[in-house]
């Protein structure tokens, strides 16, 4: 601990000469690590392997009267050293036990009390002990332990039984997780360990009925923000899945605000990349979920593709509003399962510009400068080729159909041979013929309604 304190102390002496007065909080921050901060995590092997070997030394012939004060406040380092669980020997804890009575130390219980909030998930029955020996020298009144006498006087801090449920009613009723964390009182490295995993977990639950019950989300997932990162890392990244279903699932019989639907889409790609690109990312999610997320994806592709090829019109660029207007119809009827964009270099250069960063796309060379739309509804791929190019549709498990999600494609991948989406008609696909009098819409349709089994009323894709 002497090291981290001559850190604080030197980085102090630093700041002083760039700030005339050093903050409330700054000086808060420093005592809070100074006085209440575990120091294993300073510790290397060799050091921990030399305190162990010393206690156990006189532990294991029963000379509990060799060990010096020094090596007492030590002990708790080792606990769990090894193989060993010196904290499950009786005579061991017993003896630790009559130290504290007779000497009650008060930089011990502070080591101890780290080990509570460290250990909290991962050694229950070892903590309710470790809890015993905190909540007896609580009795003493000793100022230097006011803090923790407070808040296990409070919430009952040190009931294993009780602190987690008790901490999570303190989380909901503050504003933010850093007046949370200001009243317990931790340090940079408690607030990711043991027992805030525990109440972050409840939290998770809470939150997630929160957005299904729509109660303020925008607050809430404000909170969900700050709990869930730590600087600009993730202070949980072992509960990848919760964190993801937390956001996703209360979805699945509902939209969100488009406002807080953005936000969650950021923040998934931010934290977890795009499952379409990396669902080597996604692995143990609910199938659920995923499905609500490349649903959200297909839309924000959709949605920005229409605008920069309205943008960027073509030979029969304005027939792409009624484009827009068929397919969005079947998207907000949540009837698209999932959309990829692909843009050659005319439009590339327009979408690198305008596009959400969130928003992956493929690009392909041809001859005239082109994009195409890959679209997913039920077991068949459709795409759209900019212009006056065709229609087409393909069985998903056709070998002809375009892949989705790749960077780069060929001219010929994305007109290979279709199915005939119009009966009688001589060729694969179908022309964009008949815009103004919803001609091609209305067999697109038929045929989605034929082999899919999906009905879309015609003045549902109709313009306004």
């Amino acid at each position: 601990m002497g090291k981290l304190k001559n850190q604080l102390k030197y980085q102090n002496s630093l700041r002083s000469n760039f700030f005339p007065k050093t903050s409330e909080l700054d000086l808060v921050s420093s005592k809070i690590i100074e006085k209440y901060s575990s120091p294993s995590f300073l510790l290397d092997t060799l050091e921990l392997e030399t305190v162990f070997q010393q206690l156990m030394s006189y532990v294991s012939v029963g000379n509990f009267d060799k060990i010096s004060k020094k090596l007492w406040k030590r002990s708790t380092w080792v606990f769990w050293y090894g193989e060993k669980n010196i904290i499950t020997d009786q005579k061991f804890f017993s003896e630790l036990k009559k130290y504290i009575d007779t000497n009650s130390p008060s930089s011990l219980i502070r080591s101890l009390v780290s080990i509570y909030i460290r250990e909290y998930r991962k050694h229950p029955n070892d903590v309710k002990k470790i809890s015993e020996l905190i909540t007896q020298e609580l009795l003493s009144e000793a100022k230097s332990l006011a803090h923790w006498q407070n808040l296990h006087r409070n919430y009952d801090f040190f009931d294993h039984d009780k602190s987690s449920k008790n901490l999570s009613k303190l989380l909901e009723n503050h504003n933010s997780v850093n007046d949370f964390f200001i009243e317990l009182g931790f340090n940079n490295e408690q607030k990711s360990i043991g027992l805030i995993e525990d109440i972050y977990l409840n939290f998770l639950k809470t939150f997630s009925k929160k957005l299904e019950k729509n109660e303020d989300c925008q607050k809430h997932f404000r909170k969900f923000i700050d709990f869930s990162l730590n600087g600009q890392s993730l202070r949980f990244p072992q509960h990848k899945t919760q964190i993801i279903e937390s956001l996703l699932l209360p979805w699945v019989n509902k939209k969100p605000e488009e406002d807080l639907k953005n936000k969650i889409i950021t923040f998934l790609i931010d934290e977890f990349d795009d499952l379409r690109i990396k669902p080597q990312n996604w692995i143990g999610v609910a199938a659920e979920a995923k499905a609500i997320f490349k649903k959200w994806l297909s839309g924000a592709t959709l949605k920005q593709f229409f605008e920069i090829i309205s943008d960027s019109k073509g030979i029969e660029g304005e027939k792409w509003e009624y484009r827009r207007a068929f397919w969005m119809a079947y998207y907000d009827s949540d009837l698209i399962d999932d959309a990829w964009v692909i843009f050659d270099k005319k439009y590339y250069n327009d979408a690198k510009n305008k596009l959400d960063e969130n928003i992956r796309f493929g690009t392909v060379s041809t001859v005239k400068n082109r994009a195409s739309l890959i679209i997913k509804i039920g077991s068949f791929i459709f795409s759209e080729w900019s212009d006056e190019g065709k229609c087409r549709a393909w069985n998903e498990n056709d070998r002809r159909a375009p892949t989705l999600y790749k960077e780069t494609y060929s001219e010929s991948e994305l007109k290979q041979i279709s199915l005939t989406i119009k009966n009688g008609y001589a060729q694969d696909g179908i022309r964009h013929w008949g815009s103004e009098i919803y001609g091609w819409q209305g067999d697109v349709s038929n045929f989605i309604y034929e082999n899919i089994g999906i009905s879309m009323p015609s003045f549902k894709y109709q313009l306004r």
